[in-house]
């Protein structure tokens, strides 16, 4: 149902801490190239359409939807008619002359709401005196999977006080059968009645409903009480709904439906017999296998990121001769969590890097979104490790101390008016919190409500993508809970394509990231038209020509062929990326360091994956 959709959906956003995306799936015969491609929605939709909610797990989007089953109505009708029902139907029509009847069946379970209908129907009889030996509830329960003793004796007594109250010697109001009823039986008692009350405290689908809407096509077409918190009442809008905790609403609709007119009789039922007669057991089981051929259509034209080759890897890495490493942080070379300034690399990471600086042959980067503050201290330490800051905006070589501004001559006048919009959204998102950097803002929203940060990050961005993007030189990218805005200038892959041109001579280039900023980078090593096995040469990129204002470079020719890059995303392997390879975890890219390096991994963690 949708209400166990949105359930399940809400858990994956608030428990697991997943991101949820509206998500587009062509059928079958649409054009291959639109499958499985991502795009907005505000409607919901029912399960024969192709605009789904998806979680996002590690880049892998999961559809979830509501297929909602029914009933096989042509086979329900032709039950309805079987030989043995009408002497039935004539039989509870002689037992009970001049009184409305009205029929329930529940299972004997706490949560269908046996109880509360009693009660109910005991708030009938004394709120609306009139229908005092007039009307009969027949209450069937079956059995329910498990014995519930208590439960049964509660319903005994309940009957009995009912009974004693307003029934007498020679009437009863209320008639409960626990038993499970002959199909015949069943039939016959949902074709006889004049209100069908079905009123669980939380329910599915439930089928009772659909076949008393059937039986009744050829009688009475009787009203029918439904529960509002079943899952079936959002299609069955036609009956009278109800919350099963109010007693006096409950008994309300059971005096609406018994004086109905049968104009509203008749209208009401035509509504609901359309409804449980379109949607059957046989198009449920047609749309269920719509959606799977759906799926399987657009898991196969979709591009699945093979996993990186550890044999490979390694051959490619010891014949090079000069080597260049680029690696993202946070969900790279540690996990993302919930504090950002308790993502500290391990102990593995650490020796990785070590040993990978160690060697002359190593140009080792890290390309992050953190500040220079936060990478000083953390790794500062390490001898001969690059480090780039805010995304591109400031880099330190790996033979320096001096940290390289590339913001200085670019216009930074637009972080005001940024950091307005940002504070007025931090002001009505409980938990979110503003990150200030010399070249870049940063709204995060990780410790908000889920659900209301997430739907802040969209109405924050749309704010800022139509009236600052135009207007001034910056970009607005969506992380992993966070909205950032820097300069177009400044980016990971700008400065990938700095550190590549000042080592054209690399022949070996490993790169990993793991979300969109790490895009840039895997977009600025796209540096072979497919299938070329020749080199390839390098305009110098801007961050030469613009921020080091010199026109004294050249193009420079690039020693790597395409064998020797190795761009990889942290993910799954259906991730959407422009990375050749894939590795699931960060602790997968520390043991790929630590393997090319011949060393082994300390923590039991990281000694599964050898």
């Amino acid at each position: 149902t949708y209400s166990y959709t949105r359930h399940f959906t809400s858990t994956c956003v608030r428990v697991c801490g997943y991101e949820t995306t509206s998500r587009v799936i062509q059928p079958p015969s649409a054009n291959a190239s639109r499958s499985g491609s991502l795009a907005r929605t505000k409607s919901k939709t029912l399960a024969g359409a192709e605009k789904f909610v998806g979680i996002d797990v590690q880049g892998h989007v999961a559809t979830v939807t509501h297929c909602p089953v029914g009933v096989d109505a042509e086979r329900v009708a032709r039950d309805t008619l079987r030989p043995g029902i009408e002497p039935k139907l004539e039989a509870l029509r002689t037992l009970y002359p001049d009184k409305k009847i009205i029929v329930g069946r529940d299972k004997l379970d706490v949560v269908k709401g046996v109880l509360q209908k009693l009660r109910a129907f005991e708030k009938l009889l004394h709120d609306y005196p009139e229908w005092q030996r007039k009307v009969v509830l027949i209450q069937v329960t079956s059995p329910a999977l498990t014995d519930s003793p208590k439960l049964e004796r509660q319903v005994s007594e309940l009957v009995a006080h009912i009974n004693g109250e307003y029934g007498s010697l020679d009437f009863i109001p209320v008639h409960h059968y626990h038993q499970t009823l002959r199909k015949d039986e069943f039939y016959a008692l949902l074709s006889a009645a004049d209100l069908g009350v079905i009123t669980p405290l939380r329910d599915g689908m439930n089928t009772t409903s659909m076949e008393f809407v059937i039986a009744q096509e050829r009688t009475k077409h009787s009203p029918l009480v439904l529960s509002e918190f079943m899952g079936i009442s959002q299609h069955m809008s036609d009956a009278l709904q109800v919350n099963p905790w109010d007693l006096g609403d409950v008994a309300e609709a059971m005096n609406r439906g018994l004086l109905m007119s049968p104009q509203e009789k008749t209208a009401r039922h035509a509504a609901l017999h359309k409804v449980v007669t379109t949607h059957t057991s046989h198009t449920w089981a047609a749309v269920l296998v719509k959606m799977l051929l759906s799926q399987i259509n657009a898991q196969n034209t979709a591009r699945q990121t093979p996993y990186i080759p550890r044999e490979k890897l390694k051959d490619v890495y010891e014949k090079a001769g000069k080597r260049l490493f680029l690696f993202d942080y946070d969900g790279t070379l540690t996990p993302i969590v919930r504090t950002p300034s308790m993502a500290l690399p391990s102990a593995d990471a650490l020796n990785a890097l070590t040993k990978l600086t160690s060697d002359p042959s190593n140009i080792v980067y890290i390309v992050s979104g953190r500040d220079q503050a936060f990478l000083e201290e953390h790794l500062g330490h390490l001898p001969r490790l690059g480090m780039s800051a805010e995304h591109g905006g400031f880099i330190r070589s790996p033979d320096s101390a001096v940290w390289k501004d590339f913001t200085a001559n670019l216009d930074m006048g637009w972080m005001e008016e940024v950091a307005e919009i940002f504070r007025y959204y931090t002001e009505r998102t409980t938990g979110s919190h503003i990150e200030m950097k010399k070249s870049s803002i940063t709204w995060h929203y990780r410790s908000t409500d889920p659900e209301w940060g997430q739907f802040q990050c969209r109405q924050c961005q749309d704010l800022l993508e139509n009236n600052l993007v135009s207007k001034r030189p910056i970009e607005v990218l969506v992380g992993k809970k966070n909205l950032e805005v820097r300069p177009i200038a400044v980016n990971k892959g700008e400065i990938v394509k700095r550190i590549l041109y000042q080592n054209p001579d690399a022949e070996f280039i490993f790169c990993a990231g793991d979300d969109k900023t790490d895009e840039d980078m895997f977009r600025a090593l796209l540096l072979f038209p497919p299938s070329s096995t020749g080199k390839a040469t390098m305009e110098p990129p801007l961050s030469v020509t613009l921020v080091d204002n010199s026109k004294e470079y050249g193009d420079v020719e690039l020693a790597v062929s395409p064998d020797g890059v190795f761009t990889t995303a942290v993910g799954h392997s259906s991730k959407r990326t422009l990375a050749s390879w894939h590795v699931t975890t960060p602790e997968e890219v520390v043991e790929h360091m630590l393997y090319l390096v011949g060393e082994v991994p300390q923590s039991e963690d990281l000694k599964g994956y050898l």
